[in-house]
């Protein structure tokens, strides 16, 4: 019964409300005919003839210059259960009283009275927000790399614990038309600064830049604190609007703005094909920056009230110059996708479909995993080599433990040979001989290459029956495949060649078009998906979790209900939707803790949300989001299994004492649920 207590209240609050309005009425005219209260007859005219708002935007009209301000105050509210792990026995749990999210935007456009459209267009918007109670939640400071000498150890973080304002939005927008002073036919404009981009729907690239998951049901676009700077320059090729374009570049990382971020020892560790290293020459290097350019065609030879025909196609190619594997710096990538999206609707039916296919590949660097880090040894804090290790007792060094970082032994360490065919040998150098040095099992990695094949589509059917009734069903499907990075069954599994199906979205955040979700879409921290389970023998044993529109197959339908209830517009979309992983995911063992070539099972699970709003007055708006979800097969083959290095230390813990009567971190195969309530006010 708790679990559908969210559920009553909101409908006994929807009863109360229009109950009070109809209360009101009622009271006043029962007044009336008693003769209680001397009201004048006008008055009572005034009383019964409440006159609706009227509300128009603030703007401030100067010459030929416009200045429009608006505002967002949003409140909301969360609770979920079981919605990490599936695990009703564990504190799987979050509640959020309240959740607050403030925009104030300003606009200033320039020359629209006088010639018809706007020859220069300026927007900002400032965003702050946090959970009440929980100040470290507003902003924190980037990861910031502790180092000790020579040790290198760990990373640590700031909370910034005020409530802070911070740009999300500042672009301007320049008809060159205006500048040129040509007619503006053709509407060709440029484009720059931060403000949100997407194609087709927004899975192959998407607005959320440097977007971390959030809680669940958390509308995606307005999790998005910031839009990736970029320039786009658009128009109409073929007029009116039969044809238009769009290019668009953006700068998602760069790391050659500086001297020390060009100097930056980072690639010390780096080592070629042949084993040559890099340690005299670590430098980064100039020209280190992430960028995006992306370009895309829309094509509206239909389009009105009863009719509408748009197609778009598209093409996008991203090149990150330095990824992180395990080391910033270890990889590079250049992902194309190419594409094509489309949107009809004729006389109620309505066809939307969009599919895209990844190409390029990511070269992974040959990398000397050995760092200087530190490790309590007899109660002393001693500077060690993480992968290499003393063969005999050779003061300071003790054998088989891992060697000290002295001058003699790093003149050594540095000019050994590279490869992954001397992990576990002894350290043989030339001027030296052998050495009282051996490398790990797993020091060296190989340089590798991954080619992307991933591929997606996802189309919807509908059918309006009128203005206040819609039904919908919808089709999704990505590719899946494992993680090419990491090992799963035995150390070096993945330095070699592959190829990687799995698909690859940039900045998504997608939650369904016309069928929406609340749990496994929205790009959000989420019931747990993974890639695969790895041996527990490996330095790294946990599994991957997948948070993008990567291996999943679903299906569902959706209707959408509107209607107004004591003059107030109210929508409700209920929607219910199944899920599968395209691929497979191994298991592994839990007995003997290595990996498993069995496969767990594809399906998912089913998924029944309701999203919800009723505008009580005009621009103020209550709204709702209620989801449970119900695992499949999938879950119950999994169940009991490390999903992070918490789970993990749990099982280890477990293992040395052999108790169980403490509740453990593991993923399990309950229902989750979840609901949101909040309200939202615009102006």
């Amino acid at each position: 019964m708790k679990r559908y207590l969210p559920f009553f209240m909101i409908c006994l609050l929807i009863f109360l409300t229009g109950n009070l309005n109809t209360q009101q009425k009622l009271t006043t005219a029962h007044l009336t005919d008693l003769g209680e209260y001397a009201l004048q007859s006008d008055d009572l005219q005034a009383e019964d003839e409440i006159k609706p708002l009227n509300k128009s935007p603030l703007k401030i009209e100067l010459g030929d210059s416009i200045f429009d301000f608006s505002a967002r105050f949003r409140v909301e509210s969360f609770y979920g259960k079981s919605i990490n792990l599936l695990n009703a026995d564990s504190n799987d749990q979050v509640l959020i009283p309240a959740k607050h999210t403030i925009d104030f935007s300003m606009g200033y456009g320039l020359g629209k009275p006088s010639r018809g459209y706007e020859v220069f267009k300026l927007k900002t918007t400032v965003r702050t927000r946090g959970t009440w109670g929980a100040p470290e939640s507003i902003a924190s400071t980037g990861p910031a790399t502790l180092k000790l000498g020579e040790a290198v150890f760990g990373s640590h973080t700031h909370a910034i614990n005020r409530f802070i304002l911070w740009m999300r939005e500042l672009w301007m927008d320049v008809s060159l038309e205006g500048i040129f002073n040509y007619p503006n036919v053709y509407n060709h404009k440029f484009t720059m600064g931060f403000f949100p981009f997407e194609l087709g729907r927004g899975i192959s690239l998407g607005s959320a830049y440097a977007t971390d998951p959030d809680i669940l049901g958390y509308t995606p676009m307005v999790g998005i604190d910031q839009f990736a700077p970029g320039f786009k320059l658009s128009g109409n090729l073929i007029v009116p609007n039969y044809l238009s374009y769009d290019l668009y570049a953006a700068i998602l990382r760069n790391r050659s703005d500086t001297f020390n971020n060009v100097n930056l020892a980072t690639q010390g560790q780096e080592f070629n094909s042949v084993g040559e290293s890099r340690v005299c020459e670590p430098a980064r290097g100039f020209g280190k920056i992430d960028y995006v350019v992306a370009g895309r065609l829309t094509w509206k030879p239909v389009d009105d009230r009863e009719k509408k025909f748009h197609l778009e196609p598209y093409v996008l190619y991203d090149r990150q110059a330095e990824q992180r594997i395990e080391f910033i710096g270890d990889a590079e990538s250049k992902l194309g996708t190419i594409g094509v999206a489309l949107n009809s609707e004729y006389k109620g039916f309505i066809f939307d479909f969009e599919c895209a296919k990844n190409m390029g590949r990511q070269n992974v660097k040959g990398w000397d995993r050995n760092a200087i880090t530190i490790e309590n040894r007899n109660g002393v804090l001693t500077v060690v080599n993480s992968e290499v290790t003393a063969i005999a007792n050779q003061p300071p060094d003790d054998a088989g433990k891992k060697a000290i970082s002295n001058s003699s032994n790093q003149d050594i360490i540095n000019r050994s040979v590279r490869g992954e065919q001397y992990n576990g040998q002894q350290i043989v150098v030339a001027t030296n001989g052998e050495t009282n040095l051996q490398n790990t099992s797993q020091r060296f990695s190989n340089p590798y290459k991954n080619v992307y094949s991933g591929f997606m589509f996802v189309t919807d059917l509908g059918y309006r029956f009128s203005k206040n009734w819609r039904f919908a069903i919808e089709l999704g499907y990505a590719t899946g495949d494992a993680n090419p990075n990491r090992d799963i069954h035995g150390l070096g599994d993945s330095n070699k060649d592959g190829n990687y199906r799995g698909f690859i979205s940039l900045q998504e955040v997608y939650q369904g078009s016309l069928v929406k979700s609340a749990f496994l879409l929205n790009g959000s921290a989420k019931v747990p998906r993974v890639s695969n389970f790895a041996s527990l023998d490996l330095s790294d044993p946990t599994a991957n979790l997948i948070t993008r529109f990567n291996n999943i197959i679903y299906v569902g339908p959706s209707v959408e209900i509107k209607g107004v209830f004591h003059e107030m517009p109210w929508t409700v979309m209920p929607n219910v939707i199944t899920y599968w992983q395209e691929f497979p995911l191994k298991l592994f063992d839990r007995v003997d803790g290595l990996s498993s070539h069995k496969n767990a099972r594809k399906w998912l699970g089913v998924e029944a949300n309701m999203f919800g709003d009723i505008m009580l007055m005009q621009d103020f708006k209550l709204f709702f989001v209620g989801a449970l979800f119900f695992p499949g097969s999938y879950y119950d083959d999994i169940k009991g299994k490390p999903i992070n290095k918490d789970q993990q230390k749990a099982i280890e813990r477990l293992n040395k004492t052999g108790s169980i009567g403490e509740r453990t971190l593991f993923s399990s195969n309950h229902v989750a649920f979840f609901m949101n309530l909040g309200l939202e006010y615009r102006f």
